[in-house]
């Protein structure tokens, strides 16, 4: 992730500590969240 802020590149990062390679339960709203950050990116 450093080197993105190094380059000033926005990113965001989610992790689910312990479940491995599966899909989480609220994946939908994780995916529609990630879609809105990428179509809708903030101005600062």
């Amino acid at each position: 992730m450093e080197v993105f802020k190094t380059y000033n590149v926005e990113c965001k990062c989610i992790v689910r500590e312990g479940l491995g390679n599966f899909f989480p339960d609220d994946f939908p709203k994780l995916l529609a969240e990630a879609s809105q950050y990428i179509l809708e990116p903030s101005i600062e």
